[in-house]
């Protein structure tokens, strides 16, 4: 089978197709309308939200978050997140600076939150990454 056949069926299928009633897909960007679907789960969850915090930072912070899981969920392949986990697991500084293993290990510690669930065991997997002679 072709492979660009195949991603071209596989977007074909994930698009919404209009209906009669059903104005046509206008031109917006699907960036956009992972926005405006972010923008609707964050509404719906405000509205089952029964304490609401009034710093406008630690709303903003739930946001930009909220719509990160969404996209997740919705455009991440699980095979993706197998992967970044692996990558993490098998982290080690090797010729990285003591920064660059730390950004790194940061970055991948996402898809494997499971496995530094507290503190103290993230940083005991950050150290034994480390060079021996840190």
């Amino acid at each position: 089978m072709d492979p660009d056949r195949a991603i071209a069926d596989e977007v074909e299928s994930k698009a919404l197709a209009p209906t009669q009633e059903t104005a046509p897909v206008d031109s917006r960007s699907e960036t956009h309308r992972l926005g405006d679907e972010a923008r609707e789960a964050f509404l719906h969850m405000m509205n089952n939200w029964d304490n609401i915090d009034d710093d406008p930072e630690k709303v903003e912070f739930w946001l930009e978050n909220t719509i990160r899981e969404e996209f997740r969920k919705k455009y991440i392949s699980q095979w993706f997140i197998d992967q970044k986990r692996k990558e993490f697991l098998e982290l080690k500084q090797g010729r990285m600076s003591v920064v660059e293993y730390e950004r790194e290990f940061v970055k991948l510690s996402k898809y494997a939150q499971e496995c530094v669930s507290t503190k103290a065991i993230k940083c005991k997997r950050f150290e034994g990454g480390l060079n021996e002679d840190i």
